[in-house]
């Protein structure tokens, strides 16, 4: 790890009672950044570091105000290294490493808005003793799972209630790093070190019965890009997307398959947006693809002026930097080892409703087109050419400024009028094609 050297204030000396006074300003307690999770009470940072300079965990709540949480309060460890919002409010943290396997604590929860907080500890009602907690998610039902290190190199699953834990899968050598649950009960986690790969276990739909599990880890010769998998999501129609070396590897009924253009760059994370669009975060930008147009773009650091560092390739790579993509607040944030990035779509309203965009245009061999460069306030009515009314009442995503008209079945191929209205800049008529 780069060193994390930085000041606190302003600090003045009072001669008459000879002592000092330190006038600073809450920020970020660290610039080392190991994970980022969102909610309706503000964005909340983990600044593990597996070494003394990891500082806790820090919440910027919806006042505009950092909070820093520490071993020097309420935790029972600085080295908090992941960390998952949940949807009853509570922020749970899992800690990497411990003192050694048989420390307490494994991971606990921050309620910001009853200001209460809950302790699980290392070999929680029977699990495997560990010495860290890779990584934390959540499925549908509330049910949560952790990747275990050493000694258990294993998954697990608690039950919703958080009282019955479960064994997941085979011990597997390396770093088992991030999760991903799709809707059918298949449990993603993305494998670093030793053989490196991707782990998938397929429940069944019966999670809690293992008898009827199918385990298997694919690798290279199975159709990954590279031997290390970092982050990963599951997209809509449970498509798995995986940041795997320098490009995307999209698993997709039962095949592989990889988008190597977007960046020549280390790939480290994968976040989904309100339209359905894959994120990747990589050592020189963040870029997109859109599964429903086939199409792909992006934005490098470089190209905005923003200065961000990551650390340099290592089996750590996958544990310093965290980036998710956050619908409340209608951005992005990212960080590395530089401090936390807000990004953020932002729109011209000195040329709204002059050059609106549709795409695609015609419509050919998609069932979905967007309209985008619109005002958030805006109204969307859509009619066929002899004024029969196919669509109305469409309202644009806050965070892109475009509305996604899913196309009915019933809609035919031809021209088709878009009525915009905006009651702050007027209203404006755009045409587009579908050919079927």
């Amino acid at each position: 790890y780069v060193d994390d050297i930085f000041g606190e204030g302003l600090g003045d000396y009072d001669f008459i009672n000879n002592t000092w006074r330190l006038t600073k300003r809450n920020c970020l307690p660290s610039n080392h950044i190991t994970d980022i999770a969102t909610n309706e009470h503000g964005v909340f940072v983990a600044h593990g570091t597996r070494s003394a300079t990891a500082k806790g965990f820090s919440w910027f709540d919806t006042s505009g105000a950092w909070n820093s949480y520490t071993g020097d309060s309420i935790l029972p460890s600085n080295q908090v290294h992941r960390c998952e919002a949940y949807r009853d409010g509570k922020v749970w943290f899992a800690i990497n490493p411990f003192e050694n396997d048989s420390a307490s604590v494994m991971l606990f929860s921050f309620d910001a808005e009853q200001n209460t907080w809950q302790f699980i500890n290392n070999g929680y009602n029977n699990m495997d003793g560990t010495i860290a907690v890779w990584d934390i998610t959540f499925d549908f039902e509330g049910n949560m799972y952790l990747t275990l290190a050493g000694p258990s190199d294993r998954l697990w699953v608690l039950d919703s209630l958080l009282t019955i834990p479960y064994a997941l899968g085979e011990r597997t050598p390396g770093f088992n790093c991030e999760i991903a649950v799709d809707s059918s009960g298949r449990i993603w986690s993305t494998v670093v070190g030793a053989e490196g790969g991707l782990i998938m276990i397929d429940t069944k739909g019966t999670l809690f019965d293992r008898n009827d599990d199918v385990y298997q880890k694919f690798t290279q010769s199975d159709g990954l890009l590279s031997r290390d998998a970092f982050g990963c999501v599951v997209g809509t129609d449970d498509v798995l997307y995986v940041a795997n070396g320098t490009d995307l590897l999209i698993y997709n009924e039962g095949a592989f398959s990889g988008l190597t253009g977007l960046s020549s760059a280390d790939h480290f994370d994968v976040e989904i947006d309100s339209q359905g669009r894959i994120w990747v975060m990589t050592r020189d930008g963040i870029y997109y693809f859109d599964p429903e147009l086939d199409i792909s773009g992006g934005f490098g650091y470089n190209d905005f002026g923003i200065h961000i560092r990551f650390l340099e390739s290592s089996n750590e790579l996958i544990q310093v930097q965290g980036f998710t993509f956050d619908g409340l607040r209608q951005c992005f944030w990212l960080g590395g080892e530089t401090g936390l990035l807000q990004l953020a779509i932002q729109s011209d309203t000195s040329s709204l409703l002059d050059s609106v965009t549709i795409y695609p245009n015609p419509v050919v061999g998609h069932d979905i087109v967007r309209i985008g460069n619109i005002p958030t306030d805006s109204r969307v009515t859509i009619y066929s050419l002899s004024g029969r009314k196919v669509a109305e009442n469409l309202t644009p995503d806050p965070a892109f400024g475009e509305v996604v008209w899913l196309i009915p079945d019933d809609v035919g191929s031809g021209v088709y009028v878009v009525l915009i209205q905006s009651d702050r800049y007027g209203k404006t008529v755009s045409k587009f094609a579908i050919v079927r």
